[in-house]
């Protein structure tokens, strides 16, 4: 089905937002995974930051959004673990 969307050709890097936004959303389910483990103060924290993200909108850049939670987007750990956890993923699937 995802060839009948004709945005998918005929504009370039359109969709490339889509997939930078997944490393994000997974950078961020990382940060929470690490604040579960860590119990309830670390939680509470993230939480609270979340909170804080969503309620930023576009006011903020992106660093400024990702630096609570220890996120730096410039850094290849941050993309790795994106990548990492899609791979965990497939192989859950096969």
């Amino acid at each position: 089905k995802w060839m009948l969307i004709p945005h998918f050709f005929d504009s370039p890097f359109y969709v490339y937002s889509y997939s930078c936004a997944q490393q994000m959303v997974r950078g961020l389910h990382q940060a929470w995974q690490d604040a579960v483990r860590a119990g309830p103060d670390a939680r509470a924290e993230f939480v609270q930051n979340y909170t804080a993200f969503l309620e930023a909108g576009c006011r903020k850049d992106l660093y400024d959004l990702f630096q609570p939670f220890g996120l730096d987007p410039e850094t290849p750990e941050f993309w790795k673990t994106g990548v990492n956890l899609a791979g965990r993923y497939l192989d859950e699937l096969m």
